[in-house]
């Protein structure tokens, strides 16, 4: 099993249980960067008509709050996925890469996990009230 930070609008059962997390995937709790970031909407979002959530280490005053899901390996990669199921990789589409991050759990246990940053930060990008309300909210 893979251990993968979600932070933003994939912090929402919504996203996460709807339209983003593939079968067999559960959601280990709640988690903190290690690192200060900070969330920063530096990417369009063809799908909610603003811009959408990125995690930059540096900036921010305190660590990104988000959410641990437990993956299987298999459904991390494009490569691996069985036929007929997303992989984690393709949920995220190609505006974003994953990379390894250090994060602290509730129990303040340090864990390595994957977490998915922009590729190509975009300056003066507006997201929107409607999006920010219905998506975010203070992870588990």
């Amino acid at each position: 099993m893979t251990l993968v930070f979600q932070y933003g609008s994939n912090c929402s059962p919504t996203a996460q249980l709807g339209r983003q997390t593939p079968r067999g995937c559960g959601q280990y709790g709640w988690a903190e960067t290690i690192d200060n970031y900070q969330l920063k909407f530096d990417v369009w979002s063809r799908s909610n008509g603003c811009a959408a959530a990125d995690l930059v280490c540096g900036g921010g005053d305190f660590p990104a709050q988000g959410v641990l899901y437990e993956v299987p390996d298999n459904l991390m990669s494009r490569d691996s996925a069985p036929a007929g199921r997303r992989s984690f990789d393709a949920i995220e589409g190609d505006a974003y890469v994953r990379r390894s991050i250090a994060v602290k759990r509730r129990d303040g246990t340090i864990v390595e996990a994957q977490t998915y940053v922009v590729l190509t930060p975009q300056t003066g990008l507006l997201t929107s009230a409607d999006y920010v309300a219905s998506h975010y909210s203070r992870p588990p």
